[in-house]
């Protein structure tokens, strides 16, 4: 059976080497891919024949060194330009955001050639490069513009009327796609003279979190309500289809009859214009995808620490099982894992346990069908001592992964609270009103973050979304626990979530409700039962569609 994805290459970031690698948004350029790395700066990869994939270029987190959360390349003058969407550092502190720029010659030829080419007094959501012209998405201060001259530098920044709350762009031929918070999907047509509205913007059902443009068709990633596929027209872009992933959408690429849809969990694969609804291609992320592209043949994805090559057959199926992340459980307990089969065809899947290879009794699994796998409590290692659960299926290819999840058993020091456990009381404000968590008699999410990281930002975009539309009224409410500034709150739009602690939410976060082990970024999310009892925690946000998220346990929003 051929796969519809299927792994072909893989580099990455060494953390051994002092580096902080938080790979995002990516440009593909020719045989070479640069990846935004937040304080890291820039990565660059090349990309072989066969799929092949060599990091060739990284930065390490020094002063100096700008923080890049999404980049933009000026081919003609070989320029990389970066900048980032909140808190620029090295100083956290910073209100304005420099838009540094690289001198870039292929895949191990880039240098820091300015810093701060310019600063703005507004964070930047997106960069994009059309033609001649910088293009910056700043949130609340609409779309700006600013010319490129022959050597890389930019002229004076102007920004573009009517252009609304703007955090995503991507352009084709003389058009120009931009996602606005309030009014949708827009659009623009850039000629060398001016950049002019085309038509009325279309709606959107869903976070605007990605965009991108293969020729006229358009692709848009909706978060937790899945993706979607525009095709430019005049009065307004045309919805052609929704696709609608297992997970929350934060990323996506067109290719002709191809959609690539990333999550955080994982990479997914539909032949959109056959039937949206057959899945093609599915292939677990080993921590955290925010981006993916494709690039020639192949499609490139960030994994946070790694860049993986994958190639994609529009003929094929999907042939992995689908683990949640990790397990966090009390001790003396069996555990309970959901494996689901998010495809079209029957799997057959095989089950060890390391570190000690062991078998576990094998399952069929039809299409779309879920089971609950169940583990001894005498197979789990105790204390910080981590076991792995891996599922691969015998239709994969014989040096694929498959699915992997990761079992911690909470050791009697451990202040994080395990599934099975209450949660404990936490004192906090909502407005002016003061609130204890957990809520009594309602089932709620608690999610402890860290205000810089970058793989939270599409986290909070869905579920401040979430909050505003809500899809179920009897659904669990959503808790931030946070201390960070109001403009960082007004910034995301988290007002409907945010619940203020009077001490460093960080230190609490740290010191008492982030499990270490669990694949995922710096955060972490505790899904509570009505009862205050904890139901799932998360580290890898999958958002309310997903089968084996926390949402699963407690039921959507």
């Amino acid at each position: 059976m051929r796969a519809g994805l299927e792994e072909t290459g893989r580099a990455g970031i060494d953390l051994r080497t002092g580096a902080s690698p938080h790979l995002g948004r990516l440009v593909v350029h020719g045989a070479t891919a640069y990846v935004a790395n937040s304080f890291d700066g820039i990565a660059a990869f090349q990309l072989g024949a066969g799929g092949r994939v060599t990091l060739t270029k990284e930065e390490r987190m020094a002063p100096g060194v700008p923080r890049c959360t999404t980049i933009a390349l000026h081919p003609a003058s070989s320029t990389l330009f970066c900048a980032a969407a909140d808190r620029s550092g090295p100083a956290l502190g910073e209100t304005t955001s420099p838009i540094a720029a690289y001198r870039v010659g292929g895949p191990d030829v880039f240098s820091l050639r300015s810093p701060s080419a310019v600063r703005l007094e507004a964070f930047v959501a997106a960069l994009h490069v059309h033609g001649d012209r910088l293009l910056l998405a700043t949130f609340d201060h609409g779309l700006l513009q600013a010319p490129i001259s022959a050597d890389g530098s930019l002229g004076a920044i102007t920004a573009l009327p009517r252009s609304g709350d703007a955090v995503a762009l991507a352009g084709a031929g003389e058009l120009l796609a931009q996602l606005d918070r309030d009014a949708g999907l827009r659009l623009w047509r850039v000629t060398p003279s001016a950049i002019e509205p085309e038509g009325e913007a279309a709606a959107l059902d869903g976070p605007p979190l990605a965009v991108t443009m293969d020729g006229t068709t358009i692709g848009v990633a909706l978060g937790s309500r899945g993706a979607a596929v525009y095709a430019a027209a005049t009065a307004r872009p045309t919805l052609l289809t929704t696709l609608h992933p297992p997970c929350s959408a934060v990323s996506i690429a067109l290719r002709g009859d191809l959609a690539a849809v990333g999550c955080m969990d994982g990479l997914y694969l539909y032949a959109w214009r056959e039937d949206p609804r057959h899945l093609r291609g599915f292939v677990p992320a080993r921590t955290a995808s925010l981006d993916l592209a494709f690039a020639g043949d192949a499609l490139v994805a960030t994994d946070w620490t790694d860049l993986a090559s994958l190639r994609a057959d529009p003929a094929g199926e999907s042939v992995h099982a689908l683990l949640p992340r990790g397990r966090y459980v009390r001790p003396g307990e069996d555990l309970t894992i959901p494996l689901v089969n998010p495809g079209a065809v029957t799997l057959h899947v095989d089950l060890t346990l390391s570190p000690a290879s062991r078998s576990l009794p094998s399952v069929t699994l039809a299409p779309g069908a879920t089971t609950t796998v169940r583990i001894p409590s005498a197979l789990l290692a105790q204390g910080r001592e981590m076991v792995a659960l891996q599922a691969r299926s015998r239709e994969a290819s014989a040096g694929s992964e498959g699915a992997r999840t990761a079992l911690r058993v909470a050791s009697s020091d451990d202040p994080a609270p395990p599934i099975g456990a209450a949660f404990p009381s936490l004192e906090s404000e909502r407005g002016q009103a003061p609130v204890t968590l957990p809520l009594t008699g309602r089932r709620q999410v608690i999610v402890f973050n860290n205000d810089t990281c970058v793989a939270l930002w599409p986290e909070l975009q869905d579920l401040a979304w979430l909050a505003r539309h809500p899809m179920n009224p009897e659904g669990p409410s959503v808790m931030l626990v946070t201390n960070a500034n109001p403009d960082f709150i007004a910034h995301w739009r988290l007002e409907a979530l945010a619940t203020l602690v009077r001490s460093d939410s960080y230190t609490l976060h740290e010191g008492h409700f982030r499990v270490e082990g669990i694949p995922g970024a710096w955060h972490t999310e505790y899904f509570v039962d009505e009862r205050g009892v904890v139901r799932e925690v998360e580290r890898v946000y999958t958002g309310p569609a997903s089968p084996v998220g926390g949402f699963s346990a407690l039921g959507a929003p």
